[in-house]
């Protein structure tokens, strides 16, 4: 995108940035006879910040067409430009005042004009994928949530970065039209802002582009803001990445996955079920295995440190036939193996959807111990299975592991898009 100049339209002076299209795009607005303007007056101001957020007073700090510098103005963002043929584009930030400054917090609005409705439709995939993809090291989804009648399609992220200093960074993306925005909230510790008002915010940000001319929907108030799964992304969407991982406490260094890979063999598995994902059950073949594993490197852990995820397709009574025959593994192993102590500490069943989570402590000498978390979980006829060995008290805990566990159910459901 070439960068914007202010421009007047016939009703008036209407600062936007018109941004170079190509020319059948420029010539199909004048025919259509609608010019596709991005006026500041269309951002938030200042003083809807501190309507949604007012335990803290909010000024601007600059608005532009973000033209300058490499454009990166929010963390995760992965280009200057989510739409980069589009017709206009403004940034604003605010900052809030009246506060020490390891506290202040910011607040950046992006918004862009696409030249057409299937443009702005996969500007809005492109920013969400930033966000709900974020390759930022150390940087957590902690949940995902979808703004009632924001807009066309809206959708609101709460992330967290556990590098030092921590920040939480509260994310919503909405289109209406051809219009996309982006209101992002960076706040310093551990504590995420209010839900609702993340989601008033934006659908206030809505309506300051859905009056505009080729817009879609506006946005109630208070929107509901109910959960919904994690938003698929990257190369293996049905599995865990490293933004889904929490920190290891002690450990300062990221989480890294390998490259998913058919799963030949299983690390997942416990000494109690020895699943295997490379052939048949029940005379049915596993369809479409992956299996990746997780480390921190280079942060002086034991090497049987690591988080281990496998998945595969069955049919749906074959699936579930699994699930009931590892979950009656689980529940015999210790009359099998002396030497392991079995717990299960989370199941649930929901139509379709199965998840247990165990802890196994396995005798490994008379003075050694080994602690291995497991889970399986089922989506249909995508069936998943998750281990991890801690490392001493280099450990996500139980509270850790079973949502890490909830986290892989939530993406499982995406191995059903490659079923034949």
């Amino acid at each position: 995108m070439a960068p914007g100049s202010v421009v007047v339209d016939s009703a008036g002076a209407r600062p936007t940035i018109d941004r170079a299209a190509p020319a059948h795009q420029r010539d199909r607005e004048v025919s259509d006879g609608v010019t596709i303007t991005l006026p500041e007056h269309a951002l938030l101001a200042s003083s809807d910040i501190s309507e949604h957020y007012s335990r803290l007073d909010w000024t601007t700090n600059r608005t532009g067409d973000n033209s300058g510098g490499n454009g990166l103005v929010v963390p995760c963002q992965r280009s200057r430009y989510a739409a980069p043929r589009g017709v206009a584009a403004l940034v604003r930030v605010f900052e809030s005042s009246r506060a020490k400054k390891q506290r202040r917090q910011t607040l950046t609005q992006l918004a862009e004009a696409a030249p057409s409705e299937a443009a702005s439709q996969r500007a809005y995939r492109t920013a969400v994928r930033w966000f709900a993809g974020c390759d930022a090291p150390r940087m957590q989804l902690l949940s995902t949530r979808a703004p009632r009648d924001v807009g066309d399609e809206a959708v609101l992220l709460t992330l967290r970065s556990w590098q030092r200093p921590v920040g939480t960074v509260v994310v919503g993306v909405a289109r209406t039209g051809r219009y996309v925005t982006a209101t992002v909230l960076q706040a310093p510790g551990d504590q995420a802002p209010g839900r609702g008002s993340a989601s008033a915010l934006l659908a206030e940000a809505v309506g300051g582009l859905c009056i505009l001319p080729e817009a879609g929907a506006c946005a109630p108030r208070s929107p509901a803001t109910p959960r919904r799964p994690a938003i698929p992304t990257g190369t293996a969407p049905a599995m865990l990445g490293e933004i889904d991982l929490p920190p290891v406490p002690g450990v300062k260094r990221p989480w890294v996955g390998t490259r998913p890979r058919r799963a030949m063999t299983n690390d997942a598995a416990s000494g109690c079920d020895a699943t295997s994902f490379s052939g048949r059950f029940r005379k049915r073949p596993f369809r479409h295995t992956a299996t990746r594993t997780f480390v921190v490197p280079e942060a002086g852990l034991s090497r049987e440190f690591g988080l281990t995820e496998t998945v595969g397709a069955l049919p749906g009574a074959v699936a579930a036939a699994l699930v009931g025959r590892v979950r009656r593994q689980l529940s015999t192993c210790e009359e099998r193996d002396l030497t392991t102590s079995v717990v299960e500490v989370r199941s649930s069943d929901d139509g379709p959807r199965n998840l247990s989570v165990w802890r196994l402590d396995v005798q490994v000498t008379d003075s050694r111990e080994i602690t291995f978390w497991m889970a399986f979980l089922r989506d249909g006829d995508a069936v998943g299975q998750l281990g991890f060995v801690p490392d001493g008290s280099r450990d996500i805990g139980e509270a850790g592991f079973v949502a890490v566990a909830e986290r892989a159910l939530e993406r499982l459901g995406s191995l059903r898009d490659f079923r034949d």
